[in-house]
């Protein structure tokens, strides 16, 4: 690969308790990586986690 390229950009913001999408876009030429489904999909993943880390350590 002879050039580097953004293709995708996102800002969060993290809480103790949640993440949230805060800005999210990506370059249209691309549309084969499905950019969108997979961003959505690890955001909800990401915040089980972090909702259960946190419910985890408040039983401790």
């Amino acid at each position: 690969m002879d050039e580097q390229k953004l293709i995708v950009v996102g800002v969060v913001d993290l809480d103790p308790n949640c993440l949230s999408s805060l800005y999210f876009f990506y370059n249209p030429r691309y549309p084969f990586l499905n950019l969108g489904t997979f961003v959505a999909i690890l955001f909800v993943v990401a915040n089980h986690i972090t909702l259960h880390s946190e419910s985890s350590r408040a039983v401790k």
